[in-house]
């Protein structure tokens, strides 16, 4: 019924933004409100009188179409609107006539939508009564003109959805929609039906009309002027953010000038457009009709309905004229003729341009007015014809008079028309005027204040990038089925994994998140989809910048004001969880999906890799999807977390298919079938990059001609890296066709670098190798989807097939990769000059790693400044450590770190003296030198660095005795570790006692004593250890408080302090207090309270509570791992506690698992802590009778031991302790003698006579003797050790009760029955108070007291 629009709110949706303009003047001036939000009914906008009303037009999505009718409101398409504003306004006022009609006539479909059928506008929705999910099926039928017919029949679950009774959703295949479009169809029916039932709604037509209908208009001079001019330049902003560029022109003497437009213009104006948030496409129909379109004359048809798709025209104009009807009846006029009338049943002005080149036809559409878009004219000098090689000047010139005075004539009409036009002498003029004239319609229509925010600016890239993944998507329901099943949990009150989907690059992980996120989000509106693409700016690549804009985006969605976010990654990702829970913390909140793409393309900074960053579990509401290649890390950390994963498998060979149509209709390109099943049959398309480069070429390529050759040739390839390299030689001779060497130099640049390069350091390089960088310019453009952006702007290759592309075609020996690393090496040297900069430190040291240019490396590692820089940054202080390694392994021995070093502090310190004098020179630098030199293991050069740093830190500067005080402290404990680590525990023990002399405050006071405990306990002097430790807890507890994190660590070192003193109670009393504290203070995860779970841990295990001791390190190495990740020394550090315990328990296979993992760790990063692995390894083999192991691992130690600590150290005597046992299992006496009496002298040099691991090692030696008959010896040395444990540990220790068996088995030997039974009955009682009765200490002593008192017997039975 016809209702009046007075007093009603009225929203219009699914128009264009000048079409819902009109409407919406149209409906103010009837007396009706517009709204710009759909009414629900939660939210009803009311309209007085009139209520609300929904106008739906052309491009309604399917969800907008549900939403309407869940509205309470009426629901209206555009006829209906217009015949209610018929009634409401005078006749004239009424809007004009929708360009694109779809109506169906039956009674029994209600109401019909405004339906556009185009390749991107593929449903048709068909709105009724009776639709029944499962049983409805629908046929489309067709008749033509000519008597051609034509069905296609759909049921649900495949083309049809049915989303309730009354509405049902057909989407057209891409074949079906091509059979519609290419052909003139006049009438299209549609029957539905019920399974079972009668068909009901047959014949139910439905007419597309895809231009307004009306008398044709042909140009008539200037009449269209006024309104060329007022669409001059800048037009209204459109609500779209689509640009569709079309190129009018002839062909034949076009190709150069298009070829500008394609590649030189076209990627400078698509990279102003992302910056927008707009897309570009560009129409070039040079192949985009095919052969057998033009054979069935649609050629003209095709290229005016892509002319009306399209919001921009570029008309070109030269001499000729172009293909029109000259009058002489050949094959070629008639086929003019054919076409014209083609296109003239769908678009009636053609019928009166018949004598027209098909090229007028198209501008005369814009000319005037049918097709109303802003257009820009250029025509090229006659003269340039003068240019052109005489072999291929006939195709520049005009095909005869009359074709020269058509074209005059239209140039004339042109000049007059009001639109821009612009002369140009050649192709390549094009380059700044079209880019200029473009360029200058987009900020007048998408201006950077109108939309970017920094909220915008942020969500921008990634908004333009799921919206590109959109295009041309071939649905994988399988794929969204298990998202959709997994989601169905998103509502449930438990925390839920992820799900990770995983492919190899290219097998369109982007296509499926951004295509999923999209669909969830359209239908469920009620809930919050976060979207995050890896690499679609240079801030994407960053896991902390992905937390950061997570928290600020959902803040945004949610109205929270000012959210504080933490600056810090580890801050980020210990908030991120509870963030979230906040987020969906009551019944109303919304839910999330957070969806991030590329986790293999995050910069592995921070362990990002190994997805510490990342809760392990989300909360109730929050899902999570994430992609990601086949990443050994990723996939583990993965398999760790639980996440469910969904593995991409290859396209098949329909959606191949598909996906070919798809991609090539959006860029208005057409293969034949021939051609496009000679494509999809290849093995390698099943990969979509493949495919996706595949017609990103073939695309590119002009030629219609050679197409065929060029499909071919690509078909060739084995691998998608062979198509790149087709497509680096296409690059080659479209951006170099002098053969300068530009691309290669471009290309080998980038392949060279660490992570990418500045475009500014780009040019410069380029510029460097004689190249203009102005004429680079639409190279960088044109290559933009090759490189990927990375922190700062840096630019990378896109992936790995491209890279290995870029050195087989570029680099293909040794020497070219070499080449280009020593050429960036080259430009950052020159860089250093100017001074140092985190670019030159991230560069230059690795360039001349990669081209083994040693000597420079050692020179540049040499500087001071380049030192502190690399040294004093998380990131490249364990590069500094390794290219140090590589320079001293090098052959010549001429890099050693222990000499190179200190010469360049002697460099340093006669520089400030001559210029300066002596008192300016910053004791601070030979700390930071001598603090790495620790690091290195290089005792000896770090311990005079130290000197250094005392020594010009001897007095105070003026006014600045604070600092000094504080520096003099800094360098003293400093110095003081570096004793305790070579136990040298008497010298330790003084430059803490200098230390102290200090005035100080007692926070400072505090850390002397905490230092001074820790080396007191390891040199066995427990007594000042636990004094010292006491005054620093009671400062601590007193300046601080008892619950501070640095109380906790006092605390802390108690635990092995008491386990010294054999005070086991004590020490997990303070070990249980330290954690409660840290815990509190730090949080759970802390590293502080990882250490403290680790030292627990090992007391349980001396303590014989193996539960307690495996569940304390089992949490500890979660938490090293899931902040530091699988390889890190921390992590190693609780792997090789746990290997102890499991030593301890005998569990060898477990044990060797962990210990073997610390040491893949260790010696992957040269850690010196390798060596004390390879020791307890070499313990373990022993232990289980794998004697030639356990000689091999024990040798590796010692020579690790050496050359990282000096033959002198206490660690190299306790893998030489260890070996001596292996040579007595092997019974090789004289070599256990050997290295036992060194492994001794070690001890009794570094830890003097009375400390455990001398007695240790006496005990061992006394038994090697005992074997050799050296029997004074032998007991010599255990009364000795025998002496010592009973002083450090009492009578009643199991320690004690060794010595003691040892003793026994000695006077055994030696026929001393009477005493060997005395030891051997008192070890007996030690050792069973401690083991069980069947371990083999209690069997063995056991056994050598039956022995004992068998040799008593014998000895008395002698006497008798």
């Amino acid at each position: 019924d016809k209702m009046a629009l007075r007093g009603s709110a009225v929203c219009f949706v699914g128009f264009e933004a000048v079409r819902k303009k009109q409407l919406a003047n149209a409906a103010t001036a009837a007396g009706a409100t517009v709204t710009y939000i759909m009414p629900s009914a939660a939210r009803t906008q009311g309209g007085g009188a009139g209520g609300c009303v929904v106008v739906l037009g052309p491009h309604v999505s399917q969800y907008e179409l549900e939403r309407a009718h869940r509205a309470p409101a009426r629901v209206l398409d555009e006829g209906q609107f217009e015949a209610a504003l018929a009634a409401t306004v005078p006749p004239q006022t009424t809007p004009a006539a929708p360009q694109c009609v779809a109506e169906t006539l039956t009674p029994e479909v209600s109401r019909a939508l405004p339906c556009t059928l185009s390749p991107h506008e593929p449903e048709l929705c068909l709105l009724g009564a009776r639709f029944e999910p499962g049983r409805t099926r629908v046929r489309l039928s067709a008749e033509a003109a000519s008597g051609q017919r034509w069905t296609h029949e759909a049921r649900e679950a495949g083309e049809l959805r049915v989303a309730c009774a009354s509405v049902a959703v057909l989407t057209l295949p891409a074949a079906v929609l091509r059979s519609l479009l290419a052909s003139p169809f006049c009438d299209v029916r549609v029957d539905a039906s019920n399974d079972g039932g009668a068909t009901w709604g047959a014949a139910a037509s439905v007419k597309v009309v895809q231009a307004a209908e009306g008398p044709a208009r042909v140009p008539d001079g200037d009449s269209c002027t006024e309104r060329r001019q007022e669409r001059a330049g800048a037009g209204e902003v459109q609500e779209s953010r689509e640009l569709r560029v079309f190129i009018s022109s002839p062909f034949r003497d076009m190709q150069n000038d298009r070829d500008v437009v394609a590649k030189v213009v076209v990627p400078k104006l698509r990279k102003l457009c992302q910056q927008r948030d707009i897309t570009l496409t560009y129409v070039d129909l040079r192949w985009g009709v095919t052969a057998n379109q033009s054979q069935l004359a649609a050629s003209l048809l095709m290229c005016l309905r892509e002319l009306q798709k399209s919001n921009l025209v570029i008309g070109f104009l030269g001499d000729r004229y172009g293909w029109c009807d000259t009058g002489q009846g050949n094959s070629d006029d008639e086929l003019v003729r054919k076409t014209i009338e083609v296109a003239a049943q769908k678009f009636p002005y053609v019928q009166k341009l018949a004598d027209r080149s098909i090229t007028e036809i198209e501008m005369q559409a814009l000319l005037s007015n049918v097709v109303e878009t802003p257009t820009w004219f250029y025509l090229r000098d006659p003269h340039y014809v003068d240019t052109v090689s005489p072999l291929d000047r006939h195709n520049f010139l005009s095909e005869s008079p009359f074709h020269t005075r058509k074209v005059n004539q239209l140039k004339d009409q042109i000049r007059t028309s009001g639109f821009p036009v612009r002369d140009y002498k050649a192709p390549a003029d094009l380059d700044k005027l079209v880019t200029e004239d473009i360029a200058g319609w987009i900020d007048a229509n998408f201006p950077t204040s109108s939309t970017q925010t920094p909220a915008i600016k942020e969500t921008a890239p990634h908004k333009a990038y799921s919206r590109l993944m959109r295009y041309c998507y071939v649905p994988r329901e399988r794929y969204h089925y298990v998202l959709d099943k997994h989601l169905l949990q998103q509502n449930s009150s438990t925390s839920l994994p992820a799900v990770a989907v995983v492919g190899p690059p290219g097998s369109g992980k982007s296509a499926l998140l951004a295509n999923y996120a999209n669909r969830y989000a359209m239908h469920h509106p009620e809930n919050i989809v976060f979207e995050h693409y890896v690499n679609c700016s240079d801030t994407s690549v960053d896991a902390g910048n992905v937390l950061r804009r997570c928290m600020r985006e959902l803040s945004s969605r949610l109205g929270w004001k000012d959210p504080q976010i933490p600056a810090g990654p580890e801050e980020l990702s210990q908030e991120f969880p509870a963030f979230l829970e906040r987020a969906v913390a009551t019944d109303s909140s919304p839910g999330i999906l957070l969806v991030i793409d590329g986790l293999n393309n995050l910069e592995d900074r921070d362990n990002a890799l190994d997805l510490l960053w990342l809760p392990r579990k989300f909360p109730a509401k929050v899902s999570a999807i994430f992609s990601t290649t086949e990443e050994p890390r990723l996939l583990e950390a993965i398999t760790n977390r639980k996440w469910e994963v969904l593995h991409l498998k290859p396209l098949n060979p329909w959606d191949r298919v598909n996906y070919i149509r798809r991609y090539l209709d959006h860029h208005s390109k057409k293969l034949t079938e021939q051609q496009e099943f000679a494509i999809s049959e290849s093995a390698l398309s099943s990969n979509p990059l493949w495919l996706k480069v595949f017609l990103d070429d073939i695309r590119l390529f002009g030629e219609y001609e050679e197409l065929d050759t060029r499909i071919e040739r690509n078909l060739q390839t084995r691998a998608t890296q062979d198509l790149y390299v087709i497509v680096l030689e296409r690059i080659k001779a479209d951006y170099d066709p002098e053969i300068t060497g530009a691309v290669p130099a471009f290309f080998s640049a980038v392949w060279a670098s660490k992570n990418g390069l500045l475009q500014k350091e780009l040019e410069d390089i380029l510029a460097g190798g004689g190249y203009d960088a102005a004429h680079l310019q639409p190279l960088f453009a044109a290559v933009e989807d090759l490189l990927l952006y990375g922190t700062a702007g840096l630019l990378r290759l896109v992936n790995t097939e491209l890279k290995a592309a870029t050195s087989r075609l570029f680099l293909p020996a040794a020497e070219d990769r070499r080449f280009a690393h020593e050429s960036l090496a080259d430009y950052f040297a020159s860089q250093l000059e100017q001074g140092v900069t985190p670019r030159v430190l991230a560069e230059l040291p690795y360039q001349l790693e990669q081209c083994g240019n040693w000597k420079r490396l050692a020179e540049c590692l040499g500087r001071l400044d380049v030192f502190l820089g690399l040294y004093k940054s998380a990131e490249s202080k364990y590069d500094l450590m390794r290219w140090w390694r590589l320079l001293q392994a090098q052959p010549d021995g001429a890099y050693d770190v222990a000499v190179c070093c200190p010469a360049m502090l002697r460099s340093y310190e006669l520089d400030i003296t001559t210029r300066f004098g002596a008192e300016r020179v910053d004791a601070m630098q030979f700390y930071h030198v001598a603090f790495f030199l620790e690091e290195m293991a290089q005792y000896t050069a770090a311990e005079a660095a130290y000197r250094k740093a005392l020594q010009y830190s001897a007095q105070p500067s003026a006014g600045d005795n604070e600092k000094w005080q504080a520096t003099r402290i800094d360098i003293l404990t400093s110095m003081a570790r570096l004793f305790e680590i070579q136990s040298k525990l008497k010298q330790a023990e003084t430059a803490l006692a200098e230390a102290s002399a200090i005035p100080m405050d007692d926070l400072s006071l505090a850390r002397v004593k905490n230092r001074l405990g820790v080396v007191c306990t390891k040199s066995g002097s427990l007594r000042v250890a636990e004094e010292a430790l006491a005054q620093a807890l009671q400062i601590r507890q007193r300046v601080l408080g008892a619950s501070h994190s640095r109380t906790g660590q006092t605390l802390k070192h108690m635990i092995s302090l008491y386990e010294a003193l054999g005070d086991y109670s004590k020490a997990e009393q303070c070990g249980q207090k330290a954690l409660a504290i840290t815990e509190d203070a730090l949080g759970p995860t802390s590293y502080h309270v990882s250490s403290i779970l680790t030292k627990l841990g090992s007391l349980y295990n001396v303590k014989k509570e193996f539960t307690k001791s495996e569940s304390l390190l089992k949490r500890a190495l979660q938490i090293r791992e899931e902040k530091y990740g699988r390889y890190h020394p921390f992590t190693a550090e609780v792997l090789r506690a746990m290997g102890n315990i499991y030593v301890d328990r005998q569990n060898w296979d477990l044990s060797e698992e962990y210990l073997t993992q610390a040491l893949t760790t260790y010696e992957k990063l040269g850690h010196p802590e390798a060596a004390r692995t390879l020791t307890r390894l070499g313990e373990l083999y022993t232990q289980t009778g794998r004697l030639a192991k356990a000689e091999d691992a024990l040798l590796r130690a010692v020579r690790l031991h050496k050359a990282a600590l000096g033959p002198t150290h206490s660690r190299v005597a306790q893998a030489l302790k260890h070996l001596m046992t292996v040579f007595e299992e092997q019974h090789k006496y004289a070599e256990g003698e050997a290295v036992g009496q060194e492994a001794l002298e070690i001890h009794l040099h570094c830890l003097g006579t009375d400390h455990y691991h001398t007695s240790s090692t006496q005990l061992r030696l006394g038994r090697i003797k005992t074997a050799l008959g050296k029997t004074e010896e032998a007991e010599t040395l255990l009364r000795h050790a025998l002496r010592v444990r009973q002083t450090l540990f009492g009578s009643k220790s199991e320690l004690v009760g060794e010595v003691l068996v040892a003793l026994g088995e000695l006077h055994v030997s030696t026929g001393n029955g009477g005493e060997a039974e005395a030891e051997l009955t008192a070890a007996l009682a030690v050792l069973t108070q401690t083991y069980a009765p069947d371990h083999w200490r209690v069997t063995q002593a056991t056994n050598l007291l039956s022995r004992a008192r068998q040799v008593a017997q014998v000895v008395s039975n002698n006497e008798v």
